[in-house]
């Protein structure tokens, strides 16, 4: 398989779902970066218990984050883990979970590049 070297972070989508609101979108990057890794333990402390349910709660948790944040390759990993814990089906989680580990881990220093970008030009931080 050959690797992406495209950015995972598509500013133009992320935007798009905040109306062009560029304070919104870095509030909302910075929650996605706080909240990331406790949801991606949440997950895999879920494969590891086979817990279908949980699964599927805390992918799509996952996958509307990541959508909000223009994350499209991470977003398709979210839907699949999404999907097979609505099913039932975690034959193929951990694979999946792989995969959407490694979209995360691309996308978060993009995540905080951008916020960081816009840090100085937005409101004031403490």
């Amino acid at each position: 398989m050959a690797v992406d070297s495209a950015p995972s972070f598509a500013e133009s989508v992320a935007l798009e779902s905040t109306g062009g609101d560029r304070a919104l979108l870095e509030e909302l990057i910075g929650v996605f970066l706080a909240a990331m890794p406790a949801w991606m333990q949440e997950l895999e402390s879920a494969l590891a218990r086979q817990d279908a349910g949980e699964v599927h709660r805390v992918a799509h948790t996952i996958k509307g984050a990541v959508d909000s944040c223009g994350a499209a390759r991470a977003y398709d990993a979210a839907m699949v883990l999404e999907r097979m814990g609505r099913a039932g089906d975690l034959s193929n989680a951990r694979s999946v979970f792989g995969t959407l580990a490694r979209e995360i881990d691309r996308v978060l220093p993009q995540l905080a590049g951008y916020a960081n970008q816009g840090s100085g030009a937005g409101a004031a931080r403490s």
